[in-house]
Order: structure tokens, then C-alpha cells, then sequence
């Protein structure tokens, strides 16, 4: 299957590339990029050039093969892109960038959240190990958060951890890294639709028995730690809660809850973000577990109430139709183009 076919068939209307080439009489070359190594599928050679910029490394250090291979500068690329680099063309104020949304059809076995109270305040699953990781779990070891938490992180965690009841036997990282599902195993449980353009991530699945116990998540998102050189790029991270209408809070570079303003999104009890424009990393965790530590239960539960058409507002604006905006924005594009 093309990249076209993998990105567009989710649309309600969707279009064949070789109609839109019929259409405009211009040769187009679409490609998603995960990782620097796609960049030498495009073919430069080709009239319009289409990129779904699905990984912000894929890009990072890569801006000067990715205009020799697309042979034309990035302002002339139409980029349907999953991150948001501030201060490059991968911004809003580009008329040639639009963001995709696509990280918010990943999440699978999604299920909404019953608000009422639970054992554990939140669930904390920090990830691979890394020293910025080793500084975020001792901070919330150290103001006393993980006896009221759900929590995994490298080989420790509650003794609830061992039996998530996920749909598989699930080791989330394997020497530093998340090993991916066999594909025929994934597609058996969740279909081959899930597939699409998203790779078969454990992170994908939908903690069930950790949301079953806990009333918000901790979202810790890949790029906490970044001061400088600043992206954003939601991720399944930030799906999962929001399809599953449950409260989260995220810690992430300076700016990314901002970002998720920009987005349209409504982040939780905003009011008393003290830590989302703080400069330096180490200043964002501490501000961010501070807060953590002033929550309780009975905080959370009445959040819900007041949130609650918040919920439901990132909810519906998480599951538009986006692969057929996407389609809308390149056709728009290729009219301005071709008038």
C-alpha cells in the first residue's frame, strides 16, 4: 500500500492520487516521513511534493538533504505535519503547513473513564530509562506521590503492575527501547485498520486496569527535558486520556501545554499551570510535582464536574474527521496553485 493510500483511506471521501494528478495535470509525490532514512523515498523529481511529517527526528537535522531530495526549498512543500517547530516553515504561520493530527487515531482498546473514587489517585508510567527520567521519578519518590499513584518506571512499580489485564504480555522496553508487536499478532486483536500509518506500539494500547484504578494520568511527554531547539508533538501519550474523557496533566518542553491551546485543545485546570513557561527542565518538574501534590480525590472529582464540557470539547475536537481535512488542505493548496 502507498503512502497516499495509508494516509488518505480513513477519509470519508477519498480521493486516488492519480485522479488529483488527472485533475491539476501535475505528476505529485506524497510520502510520510518516521525517521531521517525516508527522506530518500521522495521523488524530487515530481511536480508537488507532499509531506506527512510524522516524527519530529525524522526532520531535525535533516533540513538540508530533505530540500535536496525534494530538489525546491520547504516553503514550496505542502506539509501535513505532526510536529511543531517553532521558528522554522513547520509552524502555523506557514500557508503551506497544516498540522495533522494523526497521533490521535492511535490509541487502541480506548474505554471512558468512570469517575468515582478509585484506590490510586494516578497512574506515573515514566518510561525507558534516562537520566532525566532517574530526576522526575526521584522528585515525585521524594515528595511522597507514589504511594498514592499506579506507577512503572524501568523495574520498579506497584505490585498492581504486574497484571494490567492489557491484550498482551507486554516487557515496555527491552534494553532502552519499545519493542514493537508482531503485526499479523496486532492485527488479530485490534484489526488491520489500526495499522494504518502507526506502527504497533505497546504504548498505543489503552491501560485499561491502570485507568480502572486511578482517577487522572501523569503525562509525561518525550520532550520534557528540552530548554532550547523546542518542538511539539502530541502524542499517544495525550490521546489516550483524551479519548477515553479522562483528566490528565502533562509535563512537557516550556510551552507545550501553550501549544495545545494553539491546537484548539483546553488544557485541565489551566488557571493553575505554574509550570508550562517555566525556562529550565529541572524548575518544570519541580513546579509540576508540586502541583501533583496538592491534589487529592475529592479535587479531582469535583475537576470533572468543572471540566466536564471541557472534556467533551477536546473529545470531539481529538475525533474530527482529520485525514479528510488534511485531504481539504491539499486540495485547497493545489487550487490556489493551479487557479
Amino acid at each position: 500500500m502507498s503512502d497516499w493510500e495509508l494516509f488518505f483511506k480513513r477519509t470519508n471521501y477519498y480521493v486516488p492520487l492519480h485522479a488529483i494528478e488527472k485533475r491539476y495535470n501535475a505528476s505529485i509525490d506524497f510520502s510520510i516521513l518516521h525517521w531521517p532514512e525516508s527522506i530518500s523515498k521522495i521523488d524530487g523529481s515530481k511536480d508537488i511534493i507532499i509531506l506527512n511529517v510524522k516524527e519530529q527526528y525524522s526532520i531535525t537535522d535533516s533540513i538540508g538533504l530533505l530540500e535536496k531530495q525534494c530538489q525546491r526549498p520547504i516553503e514550496d512543500i505542502i506539509l501535513l505535519s505532526d510536529t511543531v517547530w517553532p521558528n522554522t516553515l513547520f509552524y502555523y504561520d506557514n500557508p503551506n503547513f497544516f498540522f495533522a493530527y494523526t497521533w490521535f487515531d492511535c490509541p487502541v482498546g480506548v474505554c471512558e473513564q468512570v469517575v468515582e473514587p478509585k484506590r490510586y489517585l494516578f497512574d506515573f508510567l515514566v518510561g525507558y530509562k534516562r537520566k532525566q527520567c532517574d530526576r522526575l521519578f526521584q522528585v515525585f519518590e521524594q515528595k511522597g506521590l507514589l504511594k498514592n499513584s499506579l506507577y512503572k518506571y524501568d523495574d520498579m512499580g506497584n505490585f498492581d503492575f504486574d497484571d494490567m489485564g492489557e491484550q498482551f504480555s507486554i516487557s515496555w522496553e527491552k534494553q532502552g527501547v519499545e519493542s514493537t508487536i508482531d503485526m499479523n499478532t496486532w492485527a488479530s486483536k485490534f484489526g488491520t485498520d489500526s495499522l494504518n500509518n502507526h506502527n504497533a506500539w505497546p504504548s498505543r494500547i489503552v491501560p485499561k486496569k491502570a485507568y480502572e484504578q486511578t482517577l487522572f494520568s501523569v503525562v509525561r511527554e518525550s520532550q520534557f527535558y528540552f530548554d532550547t531547539h523546542l518542538f511539539y508533538q502530541p502524542s499517544e501519550k495525550t490521546a489516550k486520556p483524551i479519548l477515553c474523557k479522562r483528566l490528565f496533566f502533562t509535563l512537557g518542553a516550556k510551552g507545550v501545554n501553550e501549544n495545545y491551546v494553539k491546537l484548539g485543545f483546553k488544557p485541565y485546570d489551566y488557571d493553575n499551570n505554574t509550570w508550562d513557561q517555566l525556562d529550565k527542565w529541572q524548575d518544570r518538574v519541580d513546579a509540576f510535582a508540586d502541583y501533583i501534590s496538592k491534589i487529592d480525590q475529592t479535587y479531582i472529582l469535583e475537576l470533572y464536574e468543572k471540566e466536564k464540557d471541557n472534556i467533551e470539547h477536546n473529545y470531539k475536537l481529538a475525533t474530527r474527521p482529520w485525514a479528510q481535512q488534511c485531504l481539504n488542505f491539499v486540495l485547497d493548496r493545489l487550487a490556489s496553485k493551479y487557479s
